[in-house]
């Protein structure tokens, strides 16, 4: 990323601390600031928000949350702004988004240039990417990451270039997306499925970008259940993001979003394979 910012004219600024803590820092003297950032769903994320907010406030700053992460623009779907009727089941909210909505919006063009940085911040641009025993690991877990682990079932590195290339890989190197359907729950090898899932996750890979291919592939390839499959599955993370914007903390409780009154066994033998990843 911080390649190509400069490539246009840009920069990345790495820094280490807390949202809250860092944006003032950035904020330039006698300068109306405006903090742009993606909008979140989730309590911890939006503990953050608040905090930015109240934190660049106080220096005549300003927050602007947008939209982005899921396939549908949630202001394309015909859904009240607090989502009160969206649908807490997945057919009928899939049933909605493909027959309501005002459609998946096309992806924005990558622009050709940006401004410079303010000189102001320019020394810090040189900062470099804080080595991961900076942020708490281990240095045996660090090492560890080194190389590949051997029962992984690709070697997923980070990056919209990786996440591009994987694009290609299943799409238009292999033909994978043609037999999809078929192949999709399988438990062993690279591409029985997409393995988007890690770059969607941290933003390397847009679901409108997956889309894009997917209609350009539909157009030159084929067209069948499983282009439409891999589709579906988009849908399915729109659903749970949106799921978890209607909810709000309930989804974090014992209780759930039914607030049923669970009885919690957080312990035994049972518990500890659990864990631990170890029930299969």
């Amino acid at each position: 990323l911080k390649m190509q910012l400069r490539s246009i004219g840009s920069d990345l600024l790495v820094y280490q601390g807390t949202p809250e803590s860092i944006m003032p820092k950035l904020m330039l003297k006698d300068a109306e600031t405006t903090v742009l950032a993606q909008e979140e769903v989730t309590d911890e994320e939006l503990r953050v928000d608040i905090g930015v907010r109240r934190a660049i406030k106080a220096l005549g700053g300003d927050l602007k949350l947008l939209w982005g992460s899921t396939l549908y623009h949630k202001d394309d779907l015909p859904f009240k702004p607090e989502l009160t009727d969206m649908p807490d089941v997945f057919t009928p909210f899939k049933e909605t988004c493909e027959r309501k909505s005002k459609g998946v919006r096309p992806c924005t063009a990558t622009p050709s240039s940006l401004p410079p940085l303010p000189a102001d911040l320019l020394e810090s641009a040189n900062s470099a990417v804080p080595p991961l025993t900076a942020l708490g690991f281990p240095a045996d877990v660090v090492a560890m990451t080194a190389t590949s682990d051997p029962r992984s079932v690709l070697p997923f590195k980070g990056g919209e270039s990786a996440a591009l290339a994987r694009l290609k890989h299943y799409l238009w190197d292999k033909d994978c997306l043609a037999s999809y359907f078929e192949t999709r729950n399988g438990m062993i090898g690279a591409d029985y499925s997409s393995k988007f899932s890690a770059w969607l996750a941290h933003g390397c890979l847009s679901p409108r970008m997956i889309y894009s291919e997917i209609k350009r592939y539909e157009k030159e390839r084929v067209s069948n259940k499983s282009t439409y499959w891999l589709v579906f599955e988009l849908i399915w993370r729109d659903f749970f993001r949106l799921f978890c914007l209607k909810q709000g903390a309930a989804v974090f409780q014992i209780g759930g979003t039914a607030g049923k009154n669970w009885q919690w066994e957080g312990e035994g033998e049972a518990f500890e394979r659990w864990m631990d990843g170890e029930t299969g």
